[in-house]
């Protein structure tokens, strides 16, 4: 008979098994490897365990899900991944049902999932438990690495930002991220805390003489797979400039400078995420190389009305 618990340490071949078999059926999903998976759960940390929970059977991981954190404190992401020879026997049911009740004793108010578009089963499954889409997003890449060709604007200055800079950082996205989930979430210290955990390096467009910081480019070190291998890359996890200065060409001399990082550091192609209806980042995207990978939708269920997830899985 199957079971539910708490992710332990010698559990991590298991569910990188269970990862990888997935990824082979999915649209738009790679393989894995242990070091990417390990950083996607955080599983360096001991704190982080309780975060993470697997269904075993005679000794073996047929199943895992975890939470994670979001944009904001009040929501949390949930992901089930079940082996593909045990779908539809109910585990993925189950298992997000705990996810359920373990996001509502943490205090969360919303839950969201992520699925690709062309998996339709794995949107099915989420809307059929309450779920409903809220983001409509694209994954884009870039390769070869190749930074557009861009002339700075006069009267402002692109640079690294530093510790002093994260109070101006949250304002930028806040005020460039003016919808949704994201409105007025991010603050200094969090900002803070993101760079120091992400490893990312973050450039900003300031005014000169003296003036504000107007736009970011945040660039990090991910995981993609090319010819079935999983390689690092780098990833554009935010490009953000205040709206009264949009419209300058600062956001492509800023995503010009994330690219040449990238470029620098040896990375095989340059990966994001963008909103499937922001036409002005769309444009930007396409016309300095990136390309669609694939698509995928962020769905959404609100957790204030105590029901518990239900049906086949």
């Amino acid at each position: 008979m199957a079971r539910t618990r708490v992710f332990q340490p010698h559990d991590f071949d298991g569910i990188l098994a269970v990862q990888n078999a997935s990824a082979l059926g999915e649209a738009g999903q790679g393989k894995a490897s242990r070091t990417s998976l390990e950083a996607y759960w955080a599983l360096g940390k001991a704190h982080r365990r309780e975060q993470l929970w697997v269904v075993e059977e005679e000794g073996q991981i047929v199943a895992y899900g975890g939470l994670r954190p979001w944009h904001s404190p009040e929501w949390l992401q949930a992901e089930v991944v079940v082996h593909p020879a045990r779908r539809g026997e109910g585990i993925g049911q189950a298992l997000l049902g705990r996810l359920v009740s373990e996001a509502r004793q943490r205090g969360a108010a919303y839950l969201c999932a992520v699925a690709p578009d062309l998996a339709k089963e794995t949107g099915a499954f989420l809307e059929g438990r309450g779920f409903r889409p809220f983001i409509r997003r694209q994954h884009m890449r870039l390769q070869p690495v190749v930074a557009p060709r861009v002339a700075g604007v006069a009267g402002f200055a692109v640079r690294a930002a530093g510790p002093a800079d994260c109070e101006a950082l949250a304002r930028v996205n806040n005020a460039a991220y003016a919808t949704g989930e994201r409105v007025g979430r991010a603050n200094a210290a969090g900002y803070e805390r993101f760079i120091a955990e992400s490893g990312a390096q973050v450039w900003v467009a300031e005014e000169v003489p003296g003036g504000p910081v107007v736009g970011l480019c945040e660039v990090r070190q991910a995981e993609a797979t090319l010819e079935v291998t999983p390689v690092c890359t780098g990833h554009i996890g935010s490009l953000a400039v205040l709206p009264a200065y949009q419209g300058r060409g600062l956001g492509r001399w800023l995503l010009a400078r994330g690219i040449d990082l990238c470029r620098q550091r040896g990375w095989p192609t340059v990966e994001l995420n963008v909103d499937r209806d922001n036409w002005r980042a769309l444009h930007l995207y396409e016309s300095s190389g990136f390309r669609v990978v694939y698509a995928f939708t962020v769905y959404r269920r609100s957790l204030a009305d105590g029901s518990v997830a239900g049906g086949e899985g």
